[in-house]
């Protein structure tokens, strides 16, 4: 990933205590890099989110009938540091309010994925 596309790096865990063990002192950081226009990095909403959200990179409202499905471009590629794996999951809100959700509920990305997330 070469540096002069990344879009922004984050830090992963907090420093501190990480389920009952405490973490390393290195940062876990995880890199994006842009792979369309109007991408945009992933995001804590509030201070107590559990994980980043990641935003669709469209260039005009999607509108889906029911029962049909449609993969979103976020327009961004990850680095995810070795040993660990990214999880996708579907947004309460969106899933409970309007029925959409992922098809096999969750999404698995290997560490050593370096494509486009859709």
């Amino acid at each position: 990933m070469s540096v002069e596309n990344v879009v922004e790096s984050v830090e992963c865990f907090p420093q501190g205590n990480m389920g009952g063990r405490e973490q390393e002192e290195t940062d876990m950081v995880m890199r994006w890099k842009r792979m369309r226009e109007g991408a945009q990095a992933p995001q804590r909403q509030t201070e107590g989110s559990a994980g980043f959200d990641l935003q669709a990179c469209v260039e005009a409202p999607v509108t889906l009938e029911p029962g049909e499905g449609y993969s979103f471009p976020t327009g961004l590629a990850g680095e995810i540091p070795q040993g660990l794996v990214g999880l996708i999951f579907c947004r309460s809100g969106l899933g409970v309010k309007h029925g959409v959700s992922l098809p096999n509920c969750v999404g698995v990305i290997d560490s050593d994925y370096r494509g486009e997330l859709i």
